[in-house]
């Protein structure tokens, strides 16, 4: 379920146009002690901490400075919004009648949703449909961060994309340096040298690479990627060195 939350705070702090605060609770069925809502108040202060740090880090990817909690994203109170319900057979099925504390349950858990509710503005059809609208067209556009399946995935994501741009961008620099050596021909060097510099040049990038995916602190979520991206690579020196053959 946290992961699943971590992408809705990060989601819903990327689309802004949408103007939403959606509240959010956490249902615990098949809790056979009905004190276990006093007795694991401390699980569920770590919940919340747990929540609010995920949501530091998403605000902290976006940008987004205003985002401290999770509350501030997702209206949840740790008191009122985490219920245990009891089993919903008293006994063993198919005989076994329905528990009644289950019904309890339930109709507490409706009366507070209900509840909730009728504290939220009125709000008319049409821009009930405007706003349903406005918030399939966001998620539309948010392709990006559902293709993940929790902040750390997007951070990690993101911090090597910044590594691929920079391992592109040596190899382009490079490449360039040569196109101007060729062309003053200061040093009257061959192709061959020239083509053996940007090779060498490949070879630092390689290397550069596999210590970022083997030191990495989040080495383990970006070993997905590492495949990917040592063909991206490929692919673009490959570029660039058809480039180079034309240039030269």
């Amino acid at each position: 379920m946290q992961d699943i939350l971590q992408i809705v705070v990060q989601a819903f702090l990327r689309m802004k146009k949408v103007k939403l605060k959606p509240s959010c609770m956490f249902v615990h069925q098949n809790v056979s002690d009905i004190t276990a809502g006093e007795k694991n108040m401390e699980g569920r202060r770590q919940l919340l901490d747990t929540l609010d740090e995920m949501t530091k880090l998403a605000a902290k990817d976006e940008g987004n400075f205003d985002a401290e909690y999770f509350s501030d994203v997702i209206n949840f109170d740790v008191r009122h919004d985490v219920k245990y319900f009891a089993q919903l057979w008293e006994g063993s099925p198919p005989m076994a009648p329905p528990n009644p504390n289950y019904c309890e349950n339930i109709q507490e858990l409706k009366k507070t949703i209900m509840s909730q509710a009728s504290k939220s503005a009125g709000m008319k059809l049409t821009d009930l449909c405007k706003r349903t609208e406005d918030l399939w067209e966001a998620s539309l556009n948010e392709q990006f961060v559902f293709s993940f399946r929790n902040s750390l995935e997007v951070s990690a994501y993101r911090r090597l994309e910044t590594e691929y741009g920079i391992w592109k961008e040596t190899l382009h620099s490079t490449m360039l340096e040569i196109h101007n050596e060729q062309q003053t021909n200061i040093e009257n060097k061959s192709i061959h040298d020239l083509k053996r510099e940007l090779n060498e040049k490949r070879k630092e990038v390689k290397k550069s690479m596999s210590e970022f995916f083997e030191k990495d602190t989040d080495k383990r979520i970006l070993f997905k990627w590492k495949c990917l991206f040592e063909c991206k690579i490929k692919k673009f020196y490959e570029q660039i060195m058809r480039e180079l053959k034309y240039i030269t």
